[in-house]
């Protein structure tokens, strides 16, 4: 894995998300909302977290999230926030082509 400064490449950063996704840790979707999933993305890719409004934000989190949906690898839906906070967030799933890509990671890596 490249690494700039102990950061993950971005190559290396989305691969790790498509393969968080795939394995349905988080849920059917993730999103940016999700403190587990903020707090493992930020230990894995060494990316800045930040707190605001009382909550830990991963701003490299989403710019991944918005690449692998504009790379046809994630489908993006809107939901509302009950719990307070944002009143809408968006929630990505795996396309058809994401879980290919996914399992092609496992595949090359040797995690299958």
């Amino acid at each position: 894995m490249a690494t700039t400064l102990g950061k993950l490449s971005l190559r290396d950063r989305l691969d790790w998300l498509l393969l968080a996704i795939h394995s349905g840790r988080y849920g059917q979707a993730v999103n940016t909302i999700n403190p587990e999933l903020i707090e493992h993305y930020i230990a894995a890719t060494r990316m800045p977290g930040a707190y605001r409004y009382g909550r830990l934000r991963a701003r490299h989190l989403a710019d991944d999230l918005v690449e692998l949906r504009e790379r046809g690898l994630l489908a993006r839906r809107s939901a509302r926030n009950v719990e307070g906070g944002a009143s809408f967030y968006f929630s990505y799933s795996l396309t058809g082509a994401g879980a290919a890509e996914a399992y092609a990671i496992k595949t090359r890596d040797g995690r299958e």
